[in-house]
């Protein structure tokens, strides 16, 4: 029963995190481009001037990690015909573990790098408000990180709330860097969705580190089940860092939704 309850912790508050993310950022960029109807598309193409470069350059990344061979790069499409702004194909060898693993870090690759280069942003234009969110993760070594404990979970909320209020602090509105960076970050952050074809690739990868993670607990498992239990607790402790990371992209998109809400509402009263 340990073997399998700290397994399974141990995907949700790793692997499990990175996939929740990259679904919660999928359907915000999809609202966004409903509320935008036929404008959408536009949309998309203007914001991926600067986002799809980013989200290939993430897949070509892990590429090169992983050893895969880039076959052919495009970081940019001008072409409207076929609605494909940006790709990366690539080849492996299939008997190679560590090339397999890598296609889901490949598939992955945007949002982990996407969110990066938000990070990096916020260091150069907003470094005030870098080190506050920072200075938050500090207090998570307060925490036990028992997967069981209630406050492990109310330790996440708090993370998520206080990095929302120091992203957008009223103190904040009058600095144009950091609007530049607001700026910047919408358009990374509507294209750090996954295609299908991201998500397919990414599939036997996440096959591979499943059982890799199972033969890597059940072996900390027979040497001791309390060193099984403080590796839960080492990952549960690492998502923190993982949920700080992926954060600033939801909360850039959440607010893109509610200013798109209200941009339109002033435009159909006038429209009325």
């Amino acid at each position: 029963m340990i073997f399998f309850q700290n397994f399974l912790f141990q995907l949700l508050f790793s692997l499990g995190i990175i996939i929740l993310f990259g679904f919660i950022i999928a359907e915000l960029n999809r609202l966004w481009c409903g509320m935008l109807g036929s404008k959408g598309i536009v949309a998309m193409r203007i914001t991926g001037v600067i986002g799809t470069p980013i989200h290939e350059t993430g897949h070509a990344i892990f590429c090169l990690i992983f050893g895969h061979k880039i076959v052919d790069i495009k970081l940019y499409s001008m072409d409207t015909s076929t609605g494909v702004l940006g790709y990366v194909n690539h080849s492996y060898n299939k008997k190679n573990l560590y090339q397999q693993v890598g296609n889901f870090f490949i598939g992955i690759g945007p949002i982990i790098f996407g969110s990066l280069i938000l990070m990096l942003l916020m260091l150069l234009l907003v470094p005030s408000m870098f080190k506050e969110i920072f200075s938050s993760l500090n207090e998570i070594d307060e925490l036990s990180f028992d997967v069981f404990d209630g406050k492990t979970y109310a330790g996440m909320l708090s993370l998520f709330v206080s990095i929302f209020t120091s992203v957008f602090s009223l103190s904040n509105f009058g600095n144009w860097l950091w609007w530049i960076f607001i700026i910047l970050g919408m358009s990374i952050a509507t294209h750090m969705t996954l295609s299908k074809a991201d998500v397919k690739g990414s599939v036997w990868g996440f096959v591979f580190l499943v059982l890799i993670y199972a033969l890597v607990d059940f072996i900390l498992y027979l040497i001791s089940p309390n060193l099984l239990i403080k590796a839960t607790a080492y990952i549960v402790k690492f998502s923190f860092y993982i949920i700080s990371l992926l954060t600033i992209g939801v909360i850039i998109l959440f607010v893109l939704l509610i200013l798109t809400f209200i941009l339109g509402g002033f435009k159909f009263k006038r429209n009325y």
